[in-house]
């Protein structure tokens, strides 16, 4: 999903790093898209605390919410009424806790975006039809010509049968890898198009033939053709991590090694949920029983939010079968960094918020307290009370 004004920022922040930790062997895509994850959070960490300050809030009216829930049971119409005064009253914003969450959906999005689709959003081809296809095209024309590029050789480059065998076998997979109908059946198909080619892949079988293609695409310029495409913003992406070859999707049949990592996401996922959860309640605060309370919508929740800490690993491990595996990298280091980042806004929260409110509420004992108590004078102020005196003279005369 394209969203204006996001997609191309983090597009622009992707690129720089990528330029900046790039060297002449390609960039390290694993180290680009964790830098590029702790950027994001940090960007976000005011939404976040905003999120955290949003539920204190709540907590703080929740006593006075329960009782009127209770109180107006049989009128949801009244019930609400004076909700909505109680919110208005101690500055309470719902959308203090909502507002933070559709931001971030939205910029993750812009973000995925981002990564699921390099050619277009960093490298600037693919905005005009038919660039994406062109560029595949010519590498699979490189493919059954020899002159793709495999580990710094070429067919040409291979001295003997065996060798040339090899070349062949090892190029004919890296094409066929991943996707279950393949790249060359995308690229090639009767309904081949832009949207048909995966990017990721694209961007991995560019790897050391950028310059191959730009001396293709110059050859076939100077014989009369008309360049179908730009290669100015080509760049070169490492996509090797410990051996992991991050362009290709995991598999079952046959079964490959990449694996590995939607697994690792499911299990990051769940952590990340009871992190999650952990500080949530720590947030919130104890909730009461929802006989006391009267609130029949606190139990649907917590289940709800169950279900989900639950359900999310395992949509992340299917989701991970899908993808290319960058983009399962990119949701398990988001995972970490995420579960990591929770301690640090429930310490701020709690030094910001939590004390605050609890000062606060100290404070309005204190004075309702002093308020309500009788007043005692000091001994010397009793002493020098006249009418204390003229009572004291009026029983001595009736003594006497």
């Amino acid at each position: 999903m394209n969203i204006p004004l996001i997609t191309p920022f983090f597009a622009f922040v992707m690129k720089t790093i990528m330029n900046l930790i790039g060297g002449d062997n390609g960039v390290s895509f694993a180290l680009a898209i964790l830098l590029f994850t702790i950027f994001v959070k940090l960007l976000l960490f005011p939404l976040q605390l905003k999120s955290k300050k949003g539920m204190v809030d709540q907590q703080r009216v929740a006593p006075k919410i329960a009782a009127l829930e209770k109180k107006y049971r049989g009128n949801k119409q009244k019930y609400q009424e004076e909700v909505s005064k109680v919110y208005k009253e101690e500055g309470v914003s719902l959308m203090g806790g909502c507002l933070p969450t559709v931001l971030t959906l939205v910029i993750v999005l812009g973000l995925y975006t981002v990564i699921y689709r390099p050619l277009t959003h960093m490298m600037n081809v693919g905005k005009e039809d038919g660039q994406i296809l062109a560029i595949s095209q010519d590498l699979v024309e490189m493919k059954n010509d020899g002159t793709y590029v495999l580990n710094g050789r070429t067919l040409a480059d291979c001295a003997t049968e065996e060798e040339k065998e090899a070349y062949r076998s090892e190029v004919g997979a890296l094409f066929q890898e991943g996707n279950s109908r393949g790249f060359l059946a995308a690229v090639t198909g009767e309904k081949a198009s832009d949207k048909a080619v995966n990017q990721v892949k694209l961007a991995r079988l560019l790897y050391g033939n950028i310059d191959a293609l730009k001396a293709k695409l110059a050859a076939e310029t100077a014989a009369g053709a008309e360049a179908a495409y730009s290669t100015d913003g080509l760049f070169e992406i490492n996509f090797n991590l410990f051996g992991l070859d991050l362009g290709d999707q995991p598999g079952w049949n046959p079964i490959n090694i990449l694996i590995i990592l939607p697994i690792l996401s499911g299990v990051t996922s769940f952590f990340l949920s009871w992190v999650t959860q952990r500080y949530q309640k720590k947030i919130s605060g104890p909730r009461p029983a929802a006989a006391d309370s009267g609130v029949a919508g606190a139990n649907s929740a917590e289940q709800t939010s169950k279900m989900m800490m639950y359900m999310m690993p395992i949509m992340s491990v299917v989701i991970g079968f899908m993808l290319p595996a960058g983009i399962t990298v990119y949701w398990i280091l988001n995972n970490l960094v995420s579960a990591a980042q929770e301690p640090l806004l429930y310490s701020i929260a709690k030094k910001r918020f939590l004390k605050k409110e609890e000062e606060t509420g100290t404070g309005k004992r204190k004075a309702k307290a002093a308020v309500s108590a009788p007043a005692v004078l000091p001994a010397e102020e009793q002493e020098e009370d006249p009418g204390q005196e003229g009572s004291d003279s009026s029983d001595g005369g009736k003594a006497d």
